[in-house]
């Protein structure tokens, strides 16, 4: 990776930890260094991801599924579990 990105962005890591932000199509759109914090890359980040969804949805966002309407073919996401609830004093009995 080291190398694709540093060939790519033109910019070589000086030290561990550089963030790199990869287009939805692979292309490195931005290379930031170890000290770089995150409220500097997030609107980086969000361009990137408005750019990548007008890129894969042109007609702007669908409204959700009704229910009983027909599946989309993706399996759906299974419901979160639900926690317990917390142990009464004669759970132990």
């Amino acid at each position: 990776m080291y190398g694709l990105f540093s060939a790519k962005n033109g910019q070589v890591p000086n030290w561990n930890f550089w963030k790199y932000l990869v287009s939805h199509t692979g292309e490195v759109v931005g290379a930031w260094g170890p000290w770089s914090d995150v409220e500097e890359i997030m609107p980086h980040i969000r361009q990137a991801v408005k750019v990548a969804q007008e890129d894969l949805n042109p007609d702007g966002p669908k409204p959700p599924s009704m229910p009983g309407a027909p599946s989309s073919g993706r399996p759906q996401r299974p419901a979160p579990a639900q926690p317990r609830p917390p142990p009464t004093p004669h759970d132990d009995l």
